[in-house]
Formats: structure tokens, sequence, C-alpha cells
């Protein structure tokens, strides 16, 4: 699942693999993931693996090495600070199977495998991003070849995804009972699902995803607080019009 975490989908997505024993990858975006931290950390108690999906979702190949890299460790220190350990895999933004992913994209991609992290592509490119296509559809495209194992890519974020509820309670024990088990891409690949972080790496972790608490918490007061004090000012201009009246 790419783009989220989204406060309105992610958990609608993640109840409906519970319902059907399932478990999935959430390849997240690190300002996303900054932003609802809680909904990474319910991801990942839920038995889901984490994956990094970049920082902002740019197209990585237009980016220099070095915002290539901030991309990337932006986004373990982001999940690390939020589940004690990095991603061990790597989706770049836009990318679907290897066919859609450009010199330029790999080369890029190449800098996520100098950290030690698997890239993970589709084997079946879902467009539930697209509204032109409906659940039917949508079954169509996520169902592999009977007998052979894939990579189903959805989303969870960016838009309405009810579509994907839908389809996974329609997708999933319809696969389940062609024998199929749904797995992590860690499992698949037979690797970690997180990388242990040095003491700094916790350190920076942690205190980027708590001070971004501390200071949406005082922006959220600093609002309030405005709003108190217009009203207060408001009150007391129509007051100073009453008695001058």
């Amino acid at each position: 699942f790419d783009d989220g975490p989204d406060p309105a989908w992610t958990p609608r997505i993640a109840s409906a693999l519970e319902r059907h024993g399932a478990v999935g990858t959430f390849y997240v975006v690190g300002q996303e993931a900054l932003r609802n931290p809680d909904l990474v950390a319910d991801l990942a108690a839920a038995g889901h693996e984490i994956g990094n999906h970049s920082y902002t979702h740019p197209l990585m190949g237009t980016l220099s090495r070095t915002q290539v890299s901030r991309q990337i460790d932006l986004t373990q220190r982001v999940v690390g600070g939020i589940t004690g350990s990095a991603p061990t895999s790597f989706r770049p933004p836009y990318s679907g199977s290897g066919d859609f992913l450009p010199d330029e994209e790999l080369a890029a991609a190449r800098l996520a495998a100098d950290r030690g992290m698997i890239l993970a592509l589709s084997s079946q490119a879902v467009k539930d991003f697209d509204s032109r296509y409906d659940v039917d559809d949508l079954l169509a495209q996520s169902l592999p070849p009977l007998g052979t194992s894939s990579v189903v890519t959805l989303h969870d974020g960016g838009g309405d995804r009810s579509r994907t509820v839908e389809l996974i309670d329609r997708m999933v024990p319809m696969l389940q009972a062609q024998g199929y088990r749904f797995v992590t891409v860690s499992e698949m690949a037979d690797m970690p699902a997180g990388a242990p972080l040095s003491d700094q790496e916790k350190l920076l972790g942690t205190t980027l995803v708590t001070g971004n608490s501390v200071l949406t918490t005082a922006a959220s007061f600093m609002r309030a607080a405005s709003l108190v004090v217009l009203a207060l000012t408001l009150l007391r201009t129509v007051v100073l019009m009453w008695l001058a009246h």
C-alpha cells in the first residue's frame, strides 16, 4: 500500500485486512508518517510491515544524489522514531513494475540498495487511484496468474480509497480460497522486516518525531489563542460602540 498513512483510509484498509486474517506492507511517505505517527505505530503493532516510499513523494530521478539521500534517510528516521526500527525495503514514488522504472529512477533507487534495502516493485500495479475503474476492473487487475506469487500494489493515501476497501473484501478471500497466503514484502524476500538502529539514529528519529509533535501542539495552541484574542478584540469594539451610542 502506497502513499499513506491517511487518517481517513489507512485504518479502514487495515481493518479490512484484519477481517480476513491478512497482513500488508505499507510504504509510507515520510512527511505523512510524521504528521500521523499513531497510524504508523498502529500498523506496526498489528503485524503489518512499514516500508520507505520517500519523504515528499518526488520523481526521484529528477533529484541530485544528495536530495535522494535526504528523501530516503529522513523517512528512515521518521519510521525509526515511531517504531524503533527502520524499513528494510524501498519503493520509488510513481513506480510500478520494472518496466516503469527508467534508468535515472533506477540510479536513484540504487542509493537505497547502498543502505542495505531491497527495491520493491509491482507484479500487479492496480489503478485504484483512477476513478475510471470500478471494483470489478480493479479485481481483474489484482489477480495474479493462478499458482504464481505476486506483489499487488494498492494505495491507502492520495484520495478516496473506498473502492480499495471493497476490493480487499473481495480479492483477499477469493485468493485465499485458491490457496494463496498474504505476507509482507520482507517475508516474501526472506529478510528481516526492520533494521536495528544505532543509538544515534534512535535519538535522531525520536527527536524528529517528538519535536514535530510538540511544535504541532504549540501551533494549535497559538491558533486557539489568536482566536480568543480576536474574539475579545471584537467584543471590546462592540462594547465601545454601544457605550459611545
